[in-house]
């Protein structure tokens, strides 16, 4: 089983993606004094974040039980399809992204038959399942307009 996540890294990473003023936008949605976001991501400070916790927790639950892990998982990524929203996909654009799938399938196989490490394997096993994530929301979306052209008529 892989190492649980470090607290510091994860304020590191997050301390390096987010710019002051989106530190101040994140205070805003949360309700909370900017520096208090501040604090939470220095990773000098003992503050704890929740995040981190969070993760580790979810570390814990993969390692008792992976079907669990793998539901939570999937409950997550929708959460974040949710929040993120996807851009919708149509025509070209589809077709670009179907392409996109094979690609990366075929990038993942490659580094299979090649068996490189599986760290390696795993990023490309994951690209390749985001891009058909993406194409079937795009497919989705499509049926989704259909669907509701069919109905006006």
């Amino acid at each position: 089983m892989q190492l649980a996540p470090d607290s510091s890294a994860i304020k590191c990473l997050l301390r390096d993606l987010l710019a002051h003023g989106d530190q101040v936008k994140m205070a805003n949605i949360l309700g909370v004094n900017p520096a208090d976001i501040s604090h939470r991501l220095d990773p000098n400070s003992e503050r704890k974040l929740n995040l981190a916790e969070g993760l580790r927790e979810a570390w814990a639950l993969c390692g008792a039980n992976a079907d669990a892990g793998r539901r939570l998982q999937a409950y997550l990524n929708s959460m974040f399809v949710g929040w993120l929203g996807e851009p919708s996909l149509s025509g070209r654009k589809l077709c670009a992204v179907a392409g996109d799938v094979a690609r990366e399938f075929g990038e993942f196989m490659d580094a299979r038959l090649r068996d490189l490490p599986a760290a390696q394997q795993m990023k490309e096993a994951v690209e390749a399942r985001e891009t058909l994530d993406r194409f079937i929301h795009g497919l989705q979306s499509q049926q989704n307009s259909s669907n509701l052209a069919e109905f006006k008529r």
